[in-house]
């Protein structure tokens, strides 16, 4: 999934087929007006990525690396580290020592590092760090629509945008177990 998937159907959901013409036809922008927003709507779908993997569904990655003196820096990794999930040999074993400000220590030399991250920001052809599978489309749209409102004053709009971004977060990411544990009195 891109940005430009992300911009062209929150531009079909706002009714702005300006954009959308641009968008599919790869025409170069034909106003000052027409590129500021794409350019702003840009901007705010990396807002609305960002505050997901921040708050609700974190981006994360495993990736390989060797330690040097049994420390691994966070400037080594490709991205920006949010939280260490965990630390792994190669046979699965957890080797996590100690999660320090800049670096983790390890016990063992080849390991493997699970984090979530930080997104970059991405550019109106990149693909973003999610699948459909981890955030739907509609989602992030939702997102993307009430940011765009908002910035442009139609606040009516962006409340109502912003009521279906939390619906759909809500029901995408409702809790897999709604039991609530028995009280036992005594």
């Amino acid at each position: 999934m891109t940005i430009k998937e992300i911009i062209k159907n929150s531009a079909t959901m706002l009714g702005r087929e300006d954009i959308v013409k641009c968008i599919e036809l790869n025409v170069d922008y034909q106003t000052q007006v027409l590129k500021d927003s794409v350019s702003t709507l840009t901007k705010l779908a990396n807002l609305v990525i960002n505050e997901l993997a921040c708050s609700f569904v974190p981006m994360s990655t495993v990736e390989e690396k060797t330690a040097t003196g049994g420390k691994i820096y966070y400037t080594s990794l490709s991205n920006n580290p949010l939280k260490i999930i965990g630390v792994y040999d190669r046979n699965g074993n957890d080797v996590l020592k100690k999660i320090t400000a800049t670096f983790i220590m390890v016990s063992s030399n080849d390991v493997l590092v699970e984090y979530s991250y930080f997104p970059k920001t991405f550019g109106i052809e990149e693909s973003i760090g999610y699948q459909e599978k981890d955030v739907p489309m509609r989602v992030l749209c939702y997102g993307l629509c009430a940011e765009f409102a908002l910035s442009m004053g139609c606040y009516k709009d962006a409340v109502m945008w912003h009521g279906r971004y939390e619906d759909a977060l809500v029901e995408f990411y409702k809790p897999s177990n709604s039991k609530i544990k028995r009280r036992e009195w005594q």
